[in-house]
């Protein structure tokens, strides 16, 4: 599957104009069929941090960062790999690769969090971990849709690797006017 010209576009436009973010979680969301996404920046540990939401009902940032994020399974699973491999913890997975489906079934993180919110499964993509802080897309979908299948996992595969690039430049662009401005 290749990716689509104006998905590429908008990936690398907004590694220039950050408030173009949000269109890029939209973008992502919909060519993976997923109905709500969210670009994540968390603490492994204490769980805070801030997201960029798509589709997703914004009180739902309170609640995660305030309360869930250190209940939520697939963030427990990030760091079992953060001091050991880091390249796994940086990967495209589904919340199936991680758990069996009535495991997450049976969690406060999916009871009390993601089915108030209308997500059921996850499609989830690694981007970059800075000590604790970790930066990854969460894509869901409701009970009333399949799970992720192959074809959104090599999409999500494919598109990774420009995501990545797209925030390292982001973030050098950034230190290069944060330093011109202190030299001016």
């Amino acid at each position: 599957m290749s990716i689509p010209p104006d998905t590429l576009e908008l990936i690398y436009d907004a590694a220039l104009n950050p408030a173009l973010w949000q269109g890029v979680v939209q973008d992502i969301a919909e060519k993976t069929g997923g109905d709500q996404g969210a670009l994540i920046l968390q603490n492994q540990i204490t769980g805070h941090g801030d997201a960029i939401l798509a589709n997703v009902d914004p009180s739902a940032i309170e609640g995660y960062f305030g309360h869930f994020a250190t209940r939520n399974p697939m963030q427990r699973h990030n760091l079992k790999y953060i001091e050991t491999d880091r390249t796994h913890a940086i990967s495209v997975m589904t919340d199936l690769d991680i758990l069996e489906r009535r495991e997450l079934l049976r969690t406060e993180y999916y009871n009390d969090f993601m089915c108030r919110y209308g997500m059921h499964t996850t499609l989830m993509l690694g981007l970059a971990f800075d000590g604790m802080d970790g930066t990854s897309i969460a894509i869901t979908r409701p009970a009333s849709r399949e799970d992720f299948g192959e074809s959104e996992m090599q999409l999500a595969r494919e598109l990774q690797r420009h995501l990545v690039r797209a925030l390292k430049i982001g973030q050098e662009l950034n230190t290069a006017q944060l330093v011109g401005g202190a030299l001016a």
